[in-house]
């Protein structure tokens, strides 16, 4: 009992573990910081500190300094609290309340702490060298860090989608980095345009320096890519439709030349067809290679699983996995070009395929150098891109972290109200005792900077942060040598130069029990040189010190990219989850919220083959309801909501927590039909809307279960790395709603809740003949909102957030775009309400009867017309009104031809819908 009433955290080998790991992150932080491998290399035993290291692993392999940051902060945090013995749960409370004020006040317009970057390539190259400054173990002199800077830099402006293109943007997916060992760091490195696959059986003697490749009639290389094997072994199982007569000894039949036959018989097929590139992630027989060879068309097999998704993402189409002699054409890629390359005696094939593709050949002397700089280059692209979408920097060098500890002293310690304090339920004292620990951990996170030795302060002015020598250095200076020094001292973020402080600036010490340094104390006595030469702004300065290499008019006119690509939608497809929780009579408003979202996102385009409708209770055939196979939102009954074609697809007691992530993650068993799977791709943009009764960081499940807002974080990252979505728009209405997303921290989502945490959800009216409440206060108005929006409707989510008024929902709406990388001004409701759908029309062939002479007297040809259209590979899961091209494939809007969408289910219009 002992042992089950200690806490994990009061273990001290615990401790010690969080103390070794701050101390390694505050080994590698900053310029002068050692390699990040410690950190990644990082193990324990202890199951608490595996989980906090292994969410800050990913974490600082995507952003690098970041995550290095996010771990010093954590740790800090976690072992300040820990010596404030005070009870965890209101520490917990305040801290996870504070970093939400920080997380708001960091996006907000008045934050002082950052800067905005203009779109100019001189502003992203300064960005990308200030990026690979910070790891001087990768022993990167000026000039190769200005090399090295240039060509991440092309590489990422080559992968950014033009103004019209309508393939999504994804750096990870699409920038690509190939290490050589065994040169000058740097030295040789280069840039290529597409992706370098390595060939493994063309002899180097014999590798051709151009090829000779089969094209079509539009000049592409129409690709084929298999995941299963052609090698013929008969291990490998049998090709489709392969079969051996009973009676046939098997030891008279040669399996493998049978196999082998068939394979061949495909690849006949394949180039009828007209494919002039067969990728294979395993391995393809030399007979077929040497068919495939003679015919010109280009084999590479052994694809490695990682390869070959990849590729996939190259050439488009889809992966093959079984044998035939028949594929529908939707199935193939296509390439613009095949170019062989060698490097350093291996050879390697270029793909270069409509999605743009950036592999940076990066030169390394040895082995460390390239565990260092490939995680770093792959860190700056994804900043990069980050950067699209949010244009801002911080200030560095620990300014940041002071300007943030002043923030907290100032409004959120002295300014706290006793609303706040009754939401967070503690008491002023525990309250500021723990803001003043918050800020304590910032300013350790401040002196991690410096390794210098000398005193880190902190003006009281603009709360920057200045390194100084040790003071026994400062001490043996004369006093000409002290003024020289003062008069050239920056700030460690180099805005802010000692000279430009006011008369009499106040310091203090970032580390407890040190003193200010005298000459500091002198110098806030003497009258300061305004005009000092030294005196820069904060923008000069940042050219001063990092002055950018010339770009070519080319490159920097490619930058006006950037501003299409953070404001267009990428995505291909909708889909919708909507999630009624709640079971019994008198949560009749609940199932009537959830079928009015259902009718308002059919209305808009979306089908019900896209929509997972999830109804805990039915209410249309309750004993109680006085109007079987109804259900109403408005007490003027004007519309019945459960309609005629209500697809429910988990209802009663399949309405669960298990369920409700099974089918957010894929992770459904092979028994359960298409019809209640989510079958999203990385360009599908989800709306998720839940509705039932919630407490903070919880919804309840049928009265019996609960949904966490850890567990739906978790779900979110999942569907995440399985490329499950492109952008998610997540609506809650429940008490303290706002605490379901407050644990977020996957991209491209937008949250928004019904009330705050701490906060009631209110129901709008009641139904007197029911004797229930039949709709919610904030679903209410948001389908009052919705009323006014058209499939074709420009309006943004930024007015459908603004829509709602606290005095009308009776609550505070919440809403969180910090993790969302498009602006909300320009992001469009029909984004995420409405659909989106891509067909390619080939040809309409009109082909006369040929069966006239069987006995026809009347003289009537009947024509058979075949239409040979295609869809591209999403398609079938779209729906929506099409706008059809010939000869092209285009993305359009839902509803954008006007009268087709009669067809489907009007709502009411404003005055039926208020009675």
């Amino acid at each position: 009992m002992a042992q089950l009433e200690k806490l994990p955290l009061d273990s001290e080998e615990v401790r010690t573990e969080l103390e070794n790991l701050r101390f390694a992150a505050q080994s590698c932080y900053g310029p002068k910081g050692s390699s990040q491998r410690l950190l990644s290399l990082w193990k324990t035993k202890s199951r608490v500190i595996q989980l906090l290291v292994t969410s800050l692993q990913s974490f600082s392999a995507q952003y690098q300094e970041a995550g290095l940051f996010a771990t010093l902060l954590s740790t800090n945090l976690i072992l300040k609290g820990l010596d404030l013995g005070l009870p965890r749960r209101k520490v917990s409370a305040v801290i996870g309340w504070t970093m939400l004020q920080v997380a708001s006040y960091l996006r907000s317009s008045n934050c002082v702490c950052k800067l905005e970057i203009p779109t100019s390539a001189a502003w992203f190259m300064t960005l990308v060298r200030s990026m690979l400054c910070t790891r001087p173990v990768s022993g990167l002199d000026k000039t190769t860090q200005d090399r090295i800077a240039s060509l991440l830099l092309q590489a990422f402006l080559h992968i950014v989608p033009a103004p019209g293109d309508t393939h999504s943007f994804c750096s990870k997916q699409q920038f690509h980095l190939h290490p050589v060992v065994g040169n000058t760091t740097g030295d040789g490195s280069s840039l290529i345009r597409g992706l370098l696959v390595e060939v493994h059986d063309w002899d180097l003697e014999h590798y051709p320096e151009q090829l000779v490749v089969k094209r079509d009639a539009r000049g592409k290389i129409v690709s084929a890519l298999f995941d299963i094997s052609m090698a013929g072994d008969p291990s490998d199982g049998y090709p489709d439709g392969l079969h051996l007569e009973s009676d046939v000894p098997m030891g008279r039949v040669d399996v493998e030349g049978v196999m082998v036959g068939r394979i061949l018989e495909m690849a006949e097929s394949l180039v009828r067809q007209g494919v002039g590139f067969v990728g294979c992630q395993r391995c393809i027989h030399r007979r077929v290679k040497s068919y495939f060879e003679a015919q010109g068309v280009v084999v590479l097999d052994r694809l490695s699983s990682m390869y070959i998704s990849t590729v996939k993402n190259v050439i488009g189409g889809e992966v093959i996995s079984s044998f035939s002699l028949n594929y529908p054409s939707s199935w193939w890629g296509a390439l613009n070009s095949i170019t062989p390359m060698v490097i350093k005696d291996k050879r390697f094939l270029i793909l270069e395929g409509s999605s743009p593709h950036a592999t940076l050949v990066l030169h390394c002397n040895s082995d460390v150098d390239a565990d260092e700089l490939v995680p770093l280059c792959h860190g700056v692209v994804s900043v990069l891109e980050t950067s699209l979408y949010h244009p801002h920097v911080v200030y560095g060098g620990g300014c940041m972290e002071t300007m943030l500890g002043a923030h907290l002293q100032e409004k959120l310690r002295d300014g706290v109200t006793s609303e706040t304090l009754a939401q967070l339920q503690c008491d002023r004292r525990t309250y500021d005792t723990v803001i003043d620990m918050i800020t304590a951990s910032f300013d350790s996170v401040a002196r991690s900077i410096g390794k210098v030795g000398g005193p880190v302060v902190t003006d009281l002015s603009t709360h920057h942060c200045w390194q100084f020598p040790p003071v026994d250095e400062v001490e043996g200076m004369s006093h000409d040598q002290q003024n020289s020094m003062l008069a050239i001292k920056m700030c460690n973020c180099g805005a802010v130069a000692l000279t430009e402080l006011p008369h009499g600036c106040q310091w203090r010490c970032l580390k407890p029990g040190e003193l200010v340094p005298n000459v500091l104390v002198e110098a806030a006595t003497m009258e300061q040189d305004k005009g000092h030469s030294h005196c820069v702004s904060a923008v000069d300065l940042c050219f001063i010190k990092m002055k950018a290499v010339e770009l070519s008019g080319e490159l920097a006119s490619n930058l006006l990219r950037i501003a299409a690509a953070s404001s267009k939608s990428t995505h291909t497809n909708n889909w919708a989850v909507l999630v009624c929780s709640s079971r019994y009579w008198f949560n009749y408003r609940h199932v009537a919220n959830t079928l009015s979202m259902y009718r308002s996102v059919k209305r808009l385009g979306i089908p019900d083959s896209n929509i997972i409708l999830m109804l805990a209770d039915d209410m249309a055939c309750n004993a109680r309801n006085p109007r079987p196979a109804t259900v109403f939102n408005n007490e003027n009954k004007a519309i019945n909501v459960y309609g005629d074609d209500v697809e429910v697809d988990y209802r009663g007691y399949e309405v669960t927590v298990e369920n409700l992530i099974r089918v957010l993650t894929g992770r459904l068993d092979s028994s359960v039909p298409r019809s209640k799977r989510l079958l999203t791709d990385d360009r599908s943009n989800i709306l998720i809307y839940m509705t039932g009764h919630g407490g903070n960081g919880f919804l309840k499940f049928q009265d019996s279960q609960e949904i966490s807002n850890a567990e739906l974080a978790a779900a979110f990252e999942q569907m995440w790395q399985k490329k499950r979505y492109n952008e998610i728009l997540f609506l809650i209405d429940s008490c303290q709603a706002a605490s379901m997303f407050k644990l977020f921290y996957s991209p491209n989502i937008i949250a928004s809740s019904s009330s705050r945490i701490g906060e009631e959800s209110l129901s709008h009216h009641p139904d007197t003949d029911i004797g229930v409440h039949i709709i919610d206060r904030w679903t209410y108005y948001a389908l009052e909102f919705l009323e006014s929006v058209s499939p074709a409707s420009q309006v943004t989510m930024e007015k459908f957030f603004a829509s709602f008024r606290k005095e009308d929902v009776k609550s505070t709406p919440t809403v969180r775009a910090d993790l969302f990388r498009r602006s909300l001004n320009t992001t469009l409701v029909t984004d995420f309400f409405g659909s989106v759908r891509s067909i390619e029309l080939m040809s309409i062939t009109v082909l006369p009867n040929q069966d006239n002479t069987q006995g026809n007297t009347q003289g009537n040809t009947q024509g058979n017309i075949e239409h040979k259209t295609r869809h591209s590979q999403h398609s079938s899961a779209h729906s929506g009104i099409l706008s059809v091209t010939m000869g092209t494939c285009e993305h359009f809007k839902s509803g954008a031809i006007s009268g087709l969408h009669d067809a489907l289910l009007p709502f009411p219009s404003k005055a039926n819908y208020h009675g």
